[in-house]
């Protein structure tokens, strides 16, 4: 599949559906939230749940290293 096609796919999805919610809560700005607001604990919990780990173990090191390695040659 190509990536415009792709794209087109994840513009038509639902606002509904779990994959535009955790991109929305990925990028959800904390920053006009106080720590008195009520679930604030639930928001900040689904908040870190929904982004991608810092850190990478050895196993995923290597395959970013080859699929970084196979596209720079084509």
């Amino acid at each position: 599949m190509h990536w415009y096609k792709f794209k087109i796919m994840l513009a038509n999805l639902s606002e509904a559906s779990s994959f535009k919610k955790k991109i929305a809560l990925r990028f959800l700005d904390l920053s006009g939230i106080s720590r008195e607001f009520p679930g604030f604990s639930q928001i900040m919990s689904a908040y870190w749940a929904a982004q991608l780990p810092g850190e990478y173990n050895a196993d995923e090191v290597r395959e970013t290293d080859e699929f970084e390695k196979y596209w720079e040659r084509i």
